[in-house]
């Protein structure tokens, strides 16, 4: 049976996911400026020159409550989860604080390189050429030994996560199908993992199930503590070591030290619309529809800077092509789209004047980046009547997928669920169902006869087999000659940032100087070096992979295991 979203399921997860969101972009980050005598009710003020402000002056605090721990985690995601684990595991003395009222999203998907369940299902990756992958996305602006601690570690990390949850009921297969092994012209890569929870055990809060419930009863029965509603503020520092933290409670201000340090996992900036569109513009002019964690506002990385590290300089954002949008409706924030899970098929896409804009079998976020230099920052997808005869030849991959996966217990949207979100789409006036193209055009506010042109020349070369005009894969050259014709305006849709702090092999921060903080670790979104412009979508599971492998690595080097 295929793990797949229903209809019901999605409609719910779609409500929580349909959220505001605010964000920006810097080209390059100066050096933070020593701490000012700043009070701790003053606000910081963002600037282009000097978006992470100053800290306040320790003594201005009023402390309501001093804590010890050994190990402090600031931040309860997919990273902090992660650390809590294995810390508690160990026997160390573990307290996790978190901004918001419960834990984080612990991701679906996470990807891995030679896991027992890959090498279980006959999945063997070429470790040095998927570096070269990921450091060809990355254009090299990327420390290859990061890369090279997730493709050696994730394994480890993955084995050691099933032997954590296998008792519980939870399952972990992984998903080796991909399709030829290429995307249009791009490589895929079998990284991704599937999860498998007992229901009444799942989180059915969100669009697909989620296990946090179980990660946080495994975690406390080993002793972590975890102080919800408690928001990191800065970090104290003792000389040049990291000790602590000042966290702001629901009470008042508390002092917590920590003897064997301190993990940053506080994710990105992506709910701050304010520094999205002072830290990247690019992305900001995008945005049609916010998946993003509102929570992640950046202040873990401005406490991060204020303790002496640095942001990569390159902006960085995850973007799916999934932002609906109607006639009208601008791009940017505050957000004015939907979730368009079809939009990442490879149909036929036009821009706003009605004329092809590339090739539509690009990774997610190339035809965003291709729809940024044209007017409106947005395209047109376009599909008619037999679209599910079309999707089944796609064979698109992971998230994107909806025709089922031949591998058993696979994730997938269904069929069902993209109908149900499409007639959402087409009663909030962002999908419009023709009887010819004519209307479409009209409907979608393009120039009629210049679409019209687009699709015949676009189906002639469908017949002949050849995309001459942008080099589209054969199987993909699929003509659009049976009403109803539909259409949908399209835009990015905004997972999170990914341009963070920088961090050294063992996931120290670091100094604009390369030098350790002695104290502070650092893991996930918050950090850098990794990715740099966008995200490889055909490398699934890659972000929250690196994520949970550099945490586990974090926390075992605080230990003196790494």
């Amino acid at each position: 049976m295929n793990h797949s979203v229903s209809r019901r399921s999605f409609l719910t997860g779609a409500a929580i996911a349909g959220g505001s969101l605010v964000t920006t972009a810097l080209a390059g980050c100066a050096s933070p400026k020593a701490a000012s005598t700043r009070t701790a009710e003053a606000s910081t003020t963002t600037t282009s020159e000097n978006w992470w402000g100053e800290p306040a002056d320790e003594s201005s605090f009023t402390i309501s409550q001093e804590i010890e721990t050994e190990i402090l985690v600031c931040g309860c995601g997919h990273a902090g989860m992660t650390a809590a684990l294995v810390a508690s595991e160990q026997g160390a003395d573990v307290l996790v604080i978190e901004k918001t009222g419960t834990y984080g999203l612990f991701r679906t998907f996470p990807g891995a390189v030679d896991s027992q369940v890959q090498k279980d299902a006959g999945v063997t990756i070429d470790k040095q050429a998927l570096a070269n992958d990921i450091m060809r996305y990355a254009s090299g602006r990327a420390n290859q030994s990061l890369i090279n601690l997730w493709i050696n570690e994730s394994g480890e990390w993955f084995d050691w996560f099933c032997g954590v949850i296998e008792p519980e009921g939870v399952r972990m297969t992984a998903e080796p199908d991909v399709g030829s092994g290429w995307h249009g012209c791009y490589r895929a890569w079998p990284t991704s993992m599937v999860e498998h929870i007992p229901e009444e055990k799942a989180d059915n809060s969100a669009a697909t199930p989620s296990m946090g419930p179980i990660l946080v009863e495994i975690a406390q029965k080993q002793g972590a503590q975890f102080m919800y509603n408690t928001e990191l503020v800065q970090f104290v520092k003792e000389g040049s070591k990291v000790v602590g933290c000042i966290a702001k409670t629901k009470d008042g201000y508390a002092r917590i030290t920590a003897s064997k340090g301190v993990l940053l996992c506080t994710g990105g900036y992506e709910g701050s619309a304010e520094l999205m569109e002072t830290l990247n513009p690019a992305a900001s002019a995008t945005v049609a529809c916010a998946q993003y964690m509102m929570q992640n506002d950046g202040a873990g990385m401005k406490a991060g800077i204020w303790a002496g590290g640095v942001k990569d300089p390159d902006p960085t954002a995850m973007l799916f092509d999934r932002g609906g949008l109607a006639p009208g409706a601008e791009t940017g924030f505050p957000v004015q789209g939907q979730l368009f899970w079809m939009g990442s098929q490879p149909f036929l896409k036009v821009n706003t004047q009605g004329r092809r804009i590339g090739n539509e079998d690009v990774p997610y976020d190339s035809m965003i980046a291709s729809a940024s230099i044209q007017k409106d920052h947005v395209w047109c997808s376009i599909w008619d009547a037999n679209w599910k005869d079309h999707v089944k030849q796609f064979h698109t991959l992971c998230c994107s997928r909806i025709e089922p996966s031949p591998t058993p217990d696979a994730w997938s949207f269904t069929y069902e669920a993209i109908e149900g979100m499409n007639m959402g789409l087409k009663q909030q006036g962002i999908i419009f169902e023709c009887d010819t193209l004519e209307e479409l055009a009209q409907k979608l506010e393009i120039p009629v006869d210049e679409f019209v042109n687009t699709v015949n020349e676009y189906n002639a070369m469908c017949a002949a087999g050849e995309d001459t005009q942008f080099g589209k894969d054969a199987k993909d050259m699929l003509a659009l000659t049976t009403p109803p014709y539909c259409g949908c305006r399209v835009g990015s849709a905004l997972l999170c940032t990914l341009d963070g702090l920088r961090i050294d092999t063992d996931c120290h921060l670091l100094t604009e100087n390369g030098e350790v903080i002695e104290g502070l670790w650092a893991a996930g979104n918050c950090t850098g070096g990794f990715f740099s412009d966008n995200y490889p979508e055909l490398i699934p599971g890659i972000a929250s992979g690196r994520t949970a492998t550099e945490a586990r690595h974090a926390i075992l080097n605080m230990l003196g295991m790494k």
